[in-house]
């Protein structure tokens, strides 16, 4: 039974989830289009409502990972691709500071959308996609 217990802890702690409320209309999303919310480039839902993606502070592993598996851009990369959209009326995603105050935001929020660790989600929100981290990032679960 441990073993069972430890294995799934270890998984979860590999796994990363895109979520959107529990009442979204969204039940799906690719991993191409995940980028396209994110980098400005898809900014409207199938409704005709605007896109609000959250992400984590710059120094979140899971930000990190994000940057790296799904926008596949350097740091500076990254920076100088958002200067550019600022320039063209497009802003980032917002920063929340903790996977908590995510949940809480997407959960009353309609159209935000975020990433989490797969062991932090709840009933409070739903998963369109969901990823592994790689590598995995030790502690992310505890």
């Amino acid at each position: 039974m441990l073993c069972v217990l430890l294995s799934i802890s270890i998984s979860h702690a590999q796994n990363m989830v895109v979520i959107v409320g529990v009442n979204s209309p969204v039940k799906q999303l690719s991993l191409a289009r995940f980028k396209r919310i994110f980098l400005g480039k898809e900014r409207l839902t199938e409704q005709g409502r605007r896109w609000i993606p959250i992400n984590l502070g710059a120094t979140h592993p899971l930000r990190q990972a994000i940057r790296k598996q799904v926008v596949q851009k350097s740091t500076f990369n990254l920076e100088q691709y958002w200067n550019q959209q600022y320039f063209n009326g497009i802003s980032p995603p917002y920063v929340l500071a903790s996977e908590e105050a995510i949940l809480r935001f997407v959960a009353d929020t309609p159209n935000a959308i975020a990433y989490i660790a797969a062991c932090h989600r709840d009933k409070r929100v739903k998963t369109v996609y969901s990823f592994k981290i790689r590598p995995a990032i030790a502690g992310l679960c505890r």
